[in-house]
């Protein structure tokens, strides 16, 4: 079972090395400085949300969170941006993120990521390590809308 966390950890690793352009880069580090906690590790594939996809009812606050950001995004693709490859800039100051000049696409997609880390940490206590690498197949069909 070792071997298997190994490997899987090995890929995410990997692909979340490519990653390094768009606001997917951006907001991992806003989550390491906000929360403390490595993206990658804590949160990829967390509960039904966190992750690509989601489906089914959030498992806690934190999978809310995600779901919440999974909306951001596609509203801002709605409107034509692409949020998760749309790079902007962003300072993190005694504790606040200040998103930086741009289009309008690129501060949406910081407002997106900052208020998703402000929830993730307001969540941090609720936060359980069970529902890391959890099985979408365990979260049901029905979804809450946006």
């Amino acid at each position: 079972m070792k071997m298997k966390h190994l490997l899987v950890f090995a890929v995410l690793f990997a692909y979340g090395a490519v990653m390094t352009q768009g606001s997917l880069w951006e907001l991992q580090k806003m989550i390491k400085q906000v929360t403390g906690k490595c993206a990658l590790w804590n949160y990829y594939n967390y509960g039904c949300y966190c992750g690509f996809g989601g489906k089914g009812t959030p498992k806690d606050g934190t999978d809310q969170c995600c779901h919440l950001h999974d909306c951001c995004y596609y509203r801002l693709k709605d409107h034509g941006c692409d949020a998760k490859f749309n790079t902007y800039k962003y300072f993190y100051l005694s504790g606040r993120i200040y998103c930086g000049l741009g289009s309008w696409c690129k501060k949406e997609s910081c407002r997106c990521d900052s208020d998703f880390v402000r929830c993730l940490k307001k969540h941090l206590s609720s936060y359980k390590t069970g529902y890391r690498f959890y099985r979408k197949s365990r979260c049901g069909d029905e979804a809450p809308t946006c």
